[in-house]
């Protein structure tokens, strides 16, 4: 089935006359023309025809059409496989919970059942909304400017969970591997996130002016002389040959998953609590460079900060005196 517009009036071709005449019938005012192969309609009559055109479309697509085109879009387009990965769980849960039938009614109350039945967490729903307006948009069943319309849950504000010299200094005394050790001296002393630590290379390095360039835009980090100390005390042992983490087998670098692990690990042997993660060593040195008196736009620079805004929420973390 297929509308157009022409000469002010409403065309339906692509459909057999037989398969829907019921259908067209009952919104009135529509002529058959034979030799056209093709219903007229007066324009008044538009919104009845795209309530039935969403209709058909909706039974002529199953779960599976609509996540293989998600699918095959988004990797056309470039997304990451994790982000992929967690559009089409969110889109197949979506689908077969409303029965495969996609519309903004539904969508709200679904968004209404993540947030008041299941008590689904901010990113989560955040998530969903991201995979169902896509595949709205990509089957055309519900207008991107509509998916505004559906409230997206409150934002709790989480502060960041930082360490204390005593806490540090109890967490890196049980680390005896040479290359988490490093790893997390990377987060704690020059405050690079767990996916820059796992992806640095060696060319990222820059012993002679004691910099790191970090991240994809390789933002300058100074490396104070204990990061320098212990990075050759590491390269001495491992040797690394690309990457400044090489997996224990093949080309590639470490995971983030498993750096995170090993902090979850010597966290456990140090006796810290469990609200502490990797993150919390990158948070830990942003505070540093607070209680140090360091400018808030160079710390954003040194934080790879995009916004203000968020470097700002550091100085919300400084103890009352």
């Amino acid at each position: 089935m297929k509308v157009t517009l022409e000469d002010y009036k409403l065309v339906v071709t692509e459909c057999e006359p037989d398969d829907i005449k019921a259908e067209l019938l009952a919104i009135g005012d529509g002529t058959w023309h034979e030799e056209g192969g093709q219903w007229i309609f007066p324009m008044d009559r538009f919104d009845d025809l795209r309530t039935l055109y969403m209709a058909r479309l909706r039974k002529s697509m199953s779960i599976e059409d609509h996540l293989k085109a998600l699918t095959t879009h988004m990797v056309a387009k470039g997304y990451s496989k994790s982000t992929i990965k967690s559009y089409h769980s969110h889109l197949k849960k979506y689908l077969l919970a409303v029965d495969n039938y996609t519309s903004l009614e539904t969508f709200d109350a679904y968004m209404g059942y993540l947030v008041d039945k299941v008590q689904a967490t901010y990113s989560y729903c955040n998530q969903a909304i991201g995979a169902i307006k896509l595949h709205g948009a990509l089957s055309g069943l519900i207008h991107p400017r509509d998916v505004n319309q559906v409230p997206r849950p409150v934002k709790h504000v989480v502060r960041p969970s930082l360490m204390n010299e005593e806490q540090v200094e109890k967490f890196f005394s049980v680390v005896t591997n040479e290359r988490h050790k490093t790893a997390f001296m990377l987060a704690y002393l020059s405050g690079l996130k767990v996916s820059e630590v796992a992806s640095l290379k060696l060319e990222d390095l820059d012993e002679a002016r004691m910099l790191i360039y970090a991240g994809p835009d390789r933002r300058p980090v100074p490396m104070d002389k204990k990061m320098l100390s212990q990075l050759a005390y590491y390269r001495s042992i491992f040797r690394p040959h690309t990457y400044v983490f090489q997996q224990d087998h093949g080309q590639g670098h470490i995971t983030t998953r498993s750096l995170q692990k090993a902090f979850v690990s010597n966290r456990r042997r140090a006796g810290l609590g469990e609200e502490l993660t990797f993150h919390s060593l990158r948070h830990t040195y942003a505070m540093n460079l607070v209680e140090r008196g360091t400018g808030l736009d160079r710390i954003r620079e040194l934080l790879g900060h995009t916004f203000k805004q968020t470097t700002e929420h550091y100085l919300g973390l400084i103890p009352e005196q």
